[in-house]
């Protein structure tokens, strides 16, 4: 919601299988959601954040 309100592009990184109900809410408050592979879990979100972070 803090993003949205000072309208900040906000990405998000999830694993597949991540809460669905939790992604249809983020996505509603203007949230972009990229999803990661399930094997790899929230290690492999966060590595794919902070790839994301890195080249921008």
């Amino acid at each position: 919601m803090a993003a949205n309100h000072f309208k900040l592009h906000c990405v998000i990184y999830a694993p597949e299988g991540f809460s669905e109900e939790k992604i249809s809410i983020m996505r509603a408050l203007g949230v972009q959601v990229e999803r990661t592979p399930r094997e790899e879990g929230m290690r492999g979100a966060r590595k794919a954040a902070e790839h994301f972070a890195a080249v921008q």
